[in-house]
């Protein structure tokens, strides 16, 4: 079967760059085991038309890669909530839903 890969633009890898920085910088605690996201992510600032489920990958790959989160399967990912917002960026609420160890 054949399968597709999929390139990153050097725009997206410019964001993930600098997205890791900023989440590096801000030391959130890591989510263990199951977990429900709120994604909220600025308004658009041009008359463009953009797609909100775009985002969702790009932020919760971000989590995965930086440990903050353990995967993004259903093993661990349980809800995923989308919204604009009056923000600049994204900001991402992450929610345990199984106890964390002490």
């Amino acid at each position: 079967a054949g399968t597709k890969r999929r390139y990153r633009t050097a725009e997206y890898v410019a964001w993930a760059k600098e997205a890791g920085w900023i989440l590096a910088s801000q030391r959130p605690p890591k989510a263990i085991g199951r977990v429900s996201l709120l994604i909220e992510v600025a308004e658009p600032k041009t008359a463009r038309q953009m797609d909100l489920a775009n985002r969702e990958k790009a932020a919760v790959d971000l989590l995965v890669e930086h440990g903050i989160i353990q995967g993004d399967s259903q093993n661990f990912v349980r809800r995923i909530t989308l919204e604009w917002a009056d923000i600049d960026g994204v900001r991402i609420t992450i929610n345990p839903l199984t106890p964390t160890p002490m």
